[in-house]
């Protein structure tokens, strides 16, 4: 039985989390629909593979910017540090921008596409796709931005309405494509998806700067952009390997059996299981903020990850090794028999992904809420690491290349966790050892 001040704790917790985490399911049932919608368009096989490969190099691009929203929860206190962290943003948003040019060289996408082994009519989908997602990284770097301002001031169901704004526009977007126009599926879906982020960016503009942010008091020190570069490199590099994984991966699966279909699966298997990591990925703001107010809540924190994340991991081992996951392939996601024969081995092997999730959110938070972010760096390259060795052994040993995707992503995500425990552990107890018996009350 709670407690009456537990009880008011995890409702504090909920009542800024639940928003987050409704954005984030929001967010991942676009990839189910445009998989879907590719899926039963032309050339199929073919398509999905080439909007999985152009979806890979997107985040990749998009990994100096993704790490915003928390650089803004953090540091966004005042006027002074709003102009700062916007000025940053431009600076990254330009930088994502242009590395996002550089592939589009035709010699230089000449030799990537050939180091993936890629054939030329998915080479091809492929260069149109990345052409129209051009606009993709600095429209969710601008988004993350401005939704970090909202998180930090607790307007966590506005950044909600703006992801409301995403799916309602990628959902006419994409069915208007599909049914009216003769566009192929992979460029379809990276239309959809530009259209999509551009018009979220907008709402989130529009709703991060109807926030009044106080006026810098003359004992705050001033967010100067070393400060902000400090705080954020560690950061910027740990998305930037870690969304790198992405191509590698894709590399590699070129290189193991069955590599097209298993390029065609892939979005598949991620858009599911993105439906079930969305609580994690919204949990790391949700601490960072908390743990901003009052170290009272750490306990609390890590007792709602571990619950909530073993909750989520046993509603999808449920989905994973029952009929319905059968069901789900061939009706909503529309694949054919050969895709969902080598879909569900791989699918079985990510059931303990969403309890690592939301363990790792916590643990990453209470390294960002020391300054330690480069504790974060480390342990994503030793996750990264574990990524590489993994999917070496498997293309060697000729494993399908979806399966072998998995398993490395899972013996990565273990590695990563533990070593996040590993060095968190002491700063963890000295957190405890100073925290008051009762903090601040916190509005919410």
């Amino acid at each position: 039985m709670l407690s009456k001040k537990k009880k008011t704790i995890y409702k504090a917790i909920l009542s800024v989390w639940y928003p987050l985490t409704l954005t984030w399911i929001l967010m991942s049932v676009e990839g189910p629909i445009l998989t879907a919608l590719i899926a039963l368009g032309a050339n199929p096989t073919e398509n999905l593979a080439a909007f999985g490969v152009s979806y890979a190099f997107a985040l990749l691009f998009e990994s100096p910017v993704i790490m915003l929203i928390t650089a803004s929860t953090k540091l966004t206190e005042n006027k002074q540090s709003y102009r700062s962290m916007l000025n940053f943003t431009h600076l990254l948003c330009g930088l994502s921008v242009f590395l996002h040019l550089f592939l589009l060289i035709p010699s230089v996408y000449a030799t990537v596409a050939s180091a993936l082994n890629l054939t030329d009519p998915i080479a091809k989908r492929v260069y149109t796709s990345l052409c129209y997602l051009l606009p993709w990284a600095p429209a969710i770097g601008y988004r993350r931005f401005y939704q970090g301002i909202l998180i930090r001031e607790h307007q966590t169901k506005r950044v909600m309405q703006g992801t409301m704004v995403r799916l309602i526009t990628l959902l006419a977007t994409g069915f208007y494509l599909f049914y009216f126009t003769s566009i192929e599926g992979a460029e379809f879906g990276a239309i959809t998806l530009s259209v999509a982020v551009i018009c979220e960016a907008f709402m989130a503009c529009l709703l991060g700067r109807s926030i009044v942010l106080p006026k810098k008091r003359e004992a705050t020190p001033e967010l100067t952009f070393k400060k902000i570069f400090h705080f954020y490199h560690p950061l910027a590099l740990t998305s930037f390997i870690a969304l790198g994984t992405q191509p590698f991966v894709t590399f590699m699966v070129s290189y193991c059996t069955f590599a097209l279909d298993s390029l065609a699966v892939l979005p598949v298997i991620n858009g599911i299981t993105l439906l079930f990591r969305c609580i994690g990925l919204s949990y790391q703001e949700v601490c960072v903020t908390f743990m901003n107010k009052s170290k009272r809540y750490l306990d609390h924190l890590q007792e709602m990850a571990l619950i909530c994340g073993s909750i989520l991991s046993l509603v999808y081992f449920i989905l994973a090794y029952t009929p319905l996951i059968n069901m789900w392939l061939k009706n909503l996601s529309s694949l054919q028999d050969n895709l969902v024969n080598l879909a569900v081995p791989a699918i079985r092997l990510m059931f303990l992904i969403p309890v690592l999730g939301t363990i790792l959110a916590y643990k990453r938070s209470i390294a960002l809420h020391i300054n330690k972010s480069t504790i974060i760096s480390s342990t994503i390259l030793l996750e990264v690491f574990g990524i590489i060795a993994t999917m070496a052994v498997m293309a060697y040993l000729k494993f399908p290349g979806a399966f072998a995707a998995c398993l490395a992503i899972i013996i990565g995500r273990l590695i990563g966790v533990w070593s996040l425990q590993f060095f968190t552990k002491g700063y963890a107890e000295a957190l405890r050892r100073t925290t008051r018996e009762a903090g601040p009350r916190v509005e919410v």
